[in-house]
């Protein structure tokens, strides 16, 4: 949560890769929903707040989740 309060305002989104639990952990924090995020699964979640200073747990929506087999079922 230390670094997306870091982030700069002029930056209107942000990528962040990493690895679980951690990522599960803040997917959590950040919309409230606890959804499984095996590897090399896709997050993304929007927010309502005018700085990165402001984020906070379940200031966040989740737009949508994929998964390596959903991603795969795209490719055939």
């Amino acid at each position: 949560m230390k670094l997306i309060r870091r982030l700069p305002d002029r930056s209107a989104c942000a990528l962040f890769v990493g690895h679980n639990p951690g990522f599960e952990d803040l997917l959590g924090r950040l919309t409230g929903s606890h959804e499984r995020m095996p590897t090399a699964a896709l997050a993304c979640i929007e927010c309502d707040i005018d700085h990165w200073d402001d984020m906070g747990d379940k200031k966040g929506r989740l737009v949508w989740l994929l998964t390596p087999k959903q991603l795969d079922a795209y490719g055939e």
